[in-house]
């Protein structure tokens, strides 16, 4: 005789009715295997993620796949949160029950008539799905960061008032079979219903940091307008080398950089890429550097560093929004002056950075602001790299003597000069200083930059050493 075990979801709204085992019942191995390795799709164990109560004989037997089904789900969708925010992702805090949220979502994508039931749960008993997620963290001994058992607020604007269709809420599904799961009727209604706004976008309320990630159910623009006050964004930004990023104008509100990492731009990186096959590489993956500035933003600031803020996050678009630093930044002071005197203030920051274990990679001077009291903020830090060996600490002070002489060619060995003597009065290692004076690391710039230029320079780097050299002796 088939063992009954009824499934109530959202407190009775729907009813689904599973038979378990006998003749014309559903059988208990493949209940478990679809809880265990969606060996149908999940289709049969896509209903555990309901809010149920088993009774009868297959009752336990029930809620043991539920917990197997649930406790998968978790660890997977984890791990695929992991991958999204890449070296950020320790920063991440989340409600306790959003992998759970992004199953549930791309389970209504495959299974429409999933969106009635799961949206069943969401608006009239989430509590259960809230303990859920935190039966399987604490399980799994997942680490989540400012775990918390709540909804995750979306506001007015995108709140939607969810009414279940009168046939669902008086449906009793019958499943004896796996291919009578559901009526035609179910799939149809299905199709045409409108998901909770959890499971259209199931990473609401997550936070990388202190900054919020972008939902898809607003237009980013809009949610940094809520951020930062400003609805107007200006296409251009005076700050040299910044064509990939728009400020947002300020008023007397708020200013933000607003980064499109998949910007045409960032075809520069192929071509960084190919031109130092010999040296430290670039990072090419747009949400790789994405995460990764994201991530040093907050480390560098840990750190003691002053860096661009992040205030909103978004992964799937690639976009990010930075506030904006005011200030000068040193590629706009070698149009004022040759040897702006903040260039000691790079060698020094350079060797404090390589103290602390972190290479730059990218020391652009567009990439280097000068604030109002006069210190250096980072203010592009997606090439940022846990310092590994010499070459990449060679690489930081190389990038940012030669690349200054695309802006100037004048004076750049003494720009080389004080930036090695800063560098090393700062406690950098003298062997950096040796590398970084090696001819391979000029390759990359002779394209841009004359010869002759980058050979005095490469001079300078290495008489820096020595001291006791002025500017006639390049």
């Amino acid at each position: 005789m088939a063992g009954e075990t009824e499934l109530r979801v959202a407190g009775g709204a729907v009813t689904l009715k599973l038979l378990v085992g006998g003749e014309r019942g559903l059988p208990l191995e493949a209940l478990r295997a679809d809880a265990c390795c969606s060996a149908y799709g999940e289709l049969l164990a896509s209903l555990l993620l309901g809010r149920f109560s088993a009774e009868g004989p297959h009752a336990r037997d029930v809620e043991h796949a539920a917990e197997e089904y649930v406790e998968r789900v978790y660890r997977e969708e984890a791990a695929s949160l992991t991958r999204l925010f890449g070296e950020a992702s320790h920063r991440v805090t989340m409600p306790a029950f959003t992998p759970l949220l992004v199953r549930m979502a791309r389970l209504c994508r495959l299974y429409p008539w999933l969106k009635l039931v799961y949206s069943a749960v969401l608006t009239a008993n989430p509590q259960a799905l809230v303990a859920a997620g935190l039966r399987a963290a604490r399980r799994l001994g997942l680490e989540l960061k400012g775990l918390r058992a709540r909804l995750a607020p979306l506001g007015e604007r995108v709140a939607t008032q969810l009414r279940l269709p009168a046939s669902l809420a008086r449906a009793v599904i019958d499943v004896s079979l796996v291919h009578q799961l559901v009526t035609p009727q179910l799939i149809a209604e299905g199709l045409s219903a409108r998901p909770h706004p959890l499971l259209r976008d199931p990473l609401a309320g997550v936070r990388v940091g202190d900054a919020p990630v972008a939902v898809k159910l607003v237009r980013f623009e809009d949610q940094l307008y809520a951020i930062t006050g400003v609805a107007r964004a200006i296409a251009a930004v005076k700050r040299i080398g910044v064509s990939a990023a728009r400020k947002v104008a300020a008023g007397s509100f708020v200013t933000a950089v607003v980064k499109d990492y998949r910007s045409p731009i960032a075809a520069k990186w192929l071509v960084a890429a190919i031109l130092t096959l010999h040296l430290p590489r670039p990072k090419l993956s747009a949400r790789r550097r994405l995460t990764t500035e994201v991530e040093y933003s907050y480390k560098l600031a840990d750190l003691g560093f002053k860096v661009h803020e992040p205030i909103l996050v978004d992964p799937r678009r690639l976009r990010a929004a930075f506030r904006y630093v005011e200030g000068t930044d040193l590629a706009s002071l070698l149009k004022r002056s040759s040897v702006p005197p903040q260039y000691r203030d790079l060698g020094l920051l350079l060797a404090e950075l390589h103290r602390k274990g972190v290479s730059l990679w990218d020391t652009n001077p567009s990439n280097f602001v000068v604030d109002r009291v006069g210190s250096l903020v980072l203010v592009d830090v997606e090439q940022a790299r846990p310092l590994r060996s010499v070459e990449e600490a060679a690489w930081d002070l190389v990038m940012g003597v030669y690349y200054s002489a695309i802006y100037s060619p004048r004076d750049t060995p003494s720009r080389a000069k004080m930036v090695a003597e800063a560098y090393l009065d700062a406690g950098g290692e003298r062997r950096v200083v040796e590398e970084a004076a090696k001819p391979r690391y000029m390759l990359p710039f002779v394209m841009a930059v004359a010869p002759n230029v980058l050979e005095k320079a490469r001079r300078a780097l290495l008489h820096a050493l020595h001291g006791g050299l002025t500017s006639k002796d390049f």
